[in-house]
């Protein structure tokens, strides 16, 4: 399993592609999954994710579930 995190916000992806696909997703309430036949298309899909979730957000008036790193 491996993590990414852009803008405060974590994913996770499994590190078998399934049915020639990467796969993984947000760690939010709720469900938002990201895509890519390369891990570049996974990266820019996770990104993409992540735009749109916090811009549902805002739309919404509702806080992001962000992550926090404690030092």
């Amino acid at each position: 399993m491996k993590l990414l995190m852009y803008k405060n916000i974590v994913g996770v992806v499994e590190d078998e592609k399934i049915e020639e696909e990467y796969c993984g997703k947000l760690l939010i309430e709720g469900v938002a999954c990201f895509y890519g036949s390369t891990k570049k298309e996974l990266i820019e899909d996770f990104k993409q994710m992540v735009n749109d979730y916090l811009e549902f957000c805002k739309i919404d008036n509702k806080e992001p579930d962000l992550v926090e790193i404690i030092k």
